[in-house]
Protein backbone atom coordinates (compact mmCIF):
# COMPACT_ATOMS: atom_id res chain seq x y z
CA UNK A 1 0.00 0.00 0.00
CA UNK A 2 1.27 3.37 -0.82
CA UNK A 3 2.36 5.62 1.54
CA UNK A 4 0.32 8.90 1.92
CA UNK A 5 1.89 12.41 2.54
CA UNK A 6 -0.28 14.74 5.67
CA UNK A 7 0.43 18.27 5.34
CA UNK A 8 -0.41 20.64 8.17
CA UNK A 9 -1.16 24.51 7.67
CA UNK A 10 1.13 27.15 8.92
CA UNK A 11 -1.74 27.73 11.23
CA UNK A 12 -1.74 24.51 12.47
CA UNK A 13 2.12 23.87 13.02
CA UNK A 14 2.20 26.97 15.43
CA UNK A 15 -0.81 25.61 17.49
CA UNK A 16 0.83 22.31 18.28
CA UNK A 17 4.65 23.93 18.50
CA UNK A 18 3.29 26.00 21.59
CA UNK A 19 2.05 23.12 23.22
CA UNK A 20 3.88 20.74 25.83
CA UNK A 21 6.30 18.05 23.65
CA UNK A 22 4.43 14.99 25.04
CA UNK A 23 1.06 16.63 24.45
CA UNK A 24 2.22 17.72 20.70
CA UNK A 25 3.78 14.12 20.04
CA UNK A 26 0.88 12.41 21.04
CA UNK A 27 -1.54 14.84 18.64
CA UNK A 28 1.28 14.52 15.78
CA UNK A 29 1.57 10.79 16.46
CA UNK A 30 -2.22 10.47 15.83
CA UNK A 31 -2.22 12.55 12.95
CA UNK A 32 0.52 10.60 11.04
CA UNK A 33 -1.68 7.15 11.47
CA UNK A 34 -3.90 7.52 8.36
CA UNK A 35 -0.61 8.36 6.15
CA UNK A 36 0.31 4.52 6.45
CA UNK A 37 -3.54 3.12 6.80
CA UNK A 38 -6.05 5.76 5.34
CA UNK A 39 -9.29 3.06 5.52
CA UNK A 40 -8.89 1.02 8.81
CA UNK A 41 -10.59 -2.05 9.17
CA UNK A 42 -14.27 -0.64 10.39
CA UNK A 43 -13.89 2.97 9.21
CA UNK A 44 -16.82 4.52 6.87
CA UNK A 45 -16.93 7.00 4.33
CA UNK A 46 -18.49 9.96 4.69
CA UNK A 47 -21.37 11.01 2.66
CA UNK A 48 -21.76 14.85 1.54
CA UNK A 49 -18.51 16.18 1.70
CA UNK A 50 -17.22 18.17 -1.17
CA UNK A 51 -13.77 20.16 -1.31
CA UNK A 52 -15.57 22.82 -4.32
Amino acid sequence: MPEYEILLSSTSRKQIDKLPLHTADGILEHIGKPSTNPRPAGCKKLKGFSNS
